[in-house]
């Protein structure tokens, strides 16, 4: 910020000052740099002066020297009170109150960057991606070393399924900063929600190299062993976890989950005391009761395993509770406007892009097994569980209110639609890893967002895999899922819950027979080959028989039946429900008629 002979400021006023030199701007760079190093003499620490030098160097072409002045003026921020308000806030999660005190700073001082990044990290803090990721672009064009805002917008394009941009953004990140803790973390995050989990692997070495003594990063190095398949390394990377600390109740359960046949009776005695000693809450109470679930349920201890699940249960049912009527009434509603589903037309261009195939239905119904078999297709290809259509309905939300869903959908206008159906579009094609005609999205729950898929995807095939109604909801009883899946928690509540999918899929199958079609995976395990064709022939393929070495595929699977698929084909969970019939008396009567169909 040097060069030439400053001028004197104008009055003897501060804001007189900057707004000469503001003038400046426009007409003489220079002379607006010159009254911003008068202002800066008085007081260095000026951030309206550093922004008026900031801009005066971009004016001058200056774009190195302009980004330190923007640096200069994020960090002298700190003196404005307001501003530090706002920091508070959003240190304490408060991201509302947060948003409108940087709101209300920008008002008096407009441009302020680092107003304007908490801005966006309290609209991130809210949900409104789409309001963060703009602004934090616009601050990094300004001060394009600014990390924070870097780190903040690799979340945001995260939170709205940009990951091709978020991963252009990470890279520079991490070059310059290889061995950044927090940065590498981040990077697992992003490799994992894009499907590159041998990237994950090394990532997560590398943390375990900078700190081998942590046990979170050798279990999350285990789990991306798990999902490429290293399922002995992935064990090992548990016990060096369980070495570390004893008490690491997410390794527990994750080793119980992949390998509960490994937990010893020594490894089963002291999960036991250990729950008695009443030490943990929450959470990690529940990962050890279903880490012995697990443990005792491969014994056929079965009493033991079921009142250990329930206890697990019981423990998420409290923090998370599920409203089956509220549920079913919500799902009703987006059936009353069902019959009247309009789509929107596409375009040529859009109608020879890959074809998306959704797999929809209940959790642990085979959606994996189908996905697998499928992806052996050469004109097929699995991009996993995406996030693409739950993030456009959770906008909607924020935005319009929950119960407002079914009318929201049901009135979304043609433009509307397109501009969704071609941002699907556009993000599935980021995720390809080839120029396959078809594309799998296996988010098993776009069974409750199929009005809005119908309508902004009018090309897009539906199959809905349905199992056995006692099976699948015990099975989902005693799977500890990540958060989102209240119902799974209680008996009656996923009895109810599968009775309500049931005949919301069913209702709209029968509208829409010629998207939506009906698997069972019973009759997938039983006579794969006649489903198989009848697959192909639904998708418009030819009959692959590949599809049945579904289980010689390395592919990577992420998902709670990543260690069933890479076996052949068997009926180990059919009738599985049968070795705790003693216990599902409330589960057979929730699903009435259904269980015994």
């Amino acid at each position: 910020m040097s060069g030439g002979r400053p001028v004197e400021t104008v009055g003897g006023s501060l804001d007189e000052a900057l707004a000469h030199g503001a003038a400046l701007l426009q007409s003489d760079p220079s002379l607006a740099l010159k009254q911003a190093q008068v202002i800066l003499r008085k007081d260095g620490r000026e951030p309206r002066a550093l922004r008026l030098a900031a801009a005066a160097h971009r004016a001058r072409g200056e774009a190195d020297l302009a980004a330190k002045a923007e640096l200069l003026a994020i960090d002298e921020a700190r003196r404005y009170p307001l501003l530090a308000q706002a920091a508070k806030a959003l240190n304490d999660g408060d991201f509302p109150a947060a948003s409108e005190l940087s709101a209300k700073h920008l008002k008096d001082f407009p441009g302020d960057l680092a107003a304007i990044v908490l801005s966006a990290e309290s609209a991130l803090g809210i949900g409104l991606h789409d309001k963060a990721i703009p602004m934090l672009k616009m601050v990094l064009d300004r001060a394009p070393r600014f990390a924070h805002a870097s780190v903040l917008l690799v979340n945001g394009l995260m939170l709205s399924d940009q990951l091709a941009e978020a991963r252009r953004v990470m890279k520079p990140l991490i070059a310059a900063a290889p061995d950044d803790i927090g940065l590498l973390t981040l990077q697992n995050r992003l490799l994992n929600a894009a499907g590159d989990f041998e990237g994950c692997v090394k990532v997560t070495q590398d943390l375990i190299d900078l700190r081998p003594k942590t046990p979170d990063f050798r279990a999350d190095h285990a789990d991306a062993l798990r999902f490429v398949g290293r399922s002995d390394d992935a064990k090992d990377a548990y016990r060096k976890a369980l070495e570390l600390d004893p008490d690491h109740a997410r390794s527990w359960w994750s080793l119980a989950d992949l390998a509960p046949e490994t937990l010893s009776d020594a490894d089963i005695a002291f999960l036991s005391e250990r729950l008695a000693a009443g030490s943990f809450k929450g959470e990690q109470e529940v990962n050890f009761h279903f880490a012995l679930a697990l443990g005792h349920h491969a014994r056929k201890n079965f009493d033991e395993a079921f009142a250990h699940f329930e206890a697990g249960n019981r423990i998420r049912q409290q923090a998370e509770p599920f409203d089956a009527d509220e549920f079913a009434h919500l799902m009703q509603r987006h059936l009353d406007h069902a019959a009247s589903i309009g789509s929107v037309s596409t375009s040529a261009d859009e109608k020879t892009s890959p074809l998306p195939l959704f797999i929809v239905g209940m959790p642990r119904a085979g959606s994996t097994l189908l996905e697998r078999m499928l992806a052996q297709h050469d004109a097929i290809e699995p991009l996993g569980e995406l996030q693409i259509v739950s993030h456009m309905v959770q906008r909607m939300m924020l935005t319009q209110g929950r119960d407002a869903l079914p009318d929201t959908v049901a009135g979304l206008n043609e433009t509307a639609l397109g501009s969704m159906g071609t941002w699907y579009r556009n993000r599935a094609r980021e995720m390809m890893r080839s120029k396959a005609g078809i594309v799998i999205d296996k988010m098993h729950m776009n069974w409750r967002h199929l009005p809005l898929i119908l309508r902004m995807l009018p090309e897009a095939k539906i199959i809905d895999i349905r199992r056995d109604p006692k099976d699948c909801c015990w099975s989902n009883y005693r799977t500890l899922f990540a958060r989102g899946h209240a119902a799974s928690s209680e008996m009656e509540g996923i009895a109810r819950f599968y009775r309500t999918y049931a005949n919301f899929t069913d209702s709209l199958r029968e509208l829409f027979p010629d998207r939506i079609k009906l698997v069972e995976y019973e009759s997938l395990v039983d006579h794969p080959q006649e489903v198989l064709l009848e697959v192909s022939e639904f998708l418009g393929v030819s009959y692959y028989e590949a599809m049945l070495a579904f289980h010689q595929s390395s592919d990577a699977v992420a998902t709670a039946s990543s260690e069933q698929v890479r076996k052949p084909l068997n009926r180990k969970g059919i009738g599985a429900w049968k070795d705790y019939e003693a216990h599902l008396g409330p589960l057979s009567e929730a699903l009435g008629e259904l269980a015994t169909s």
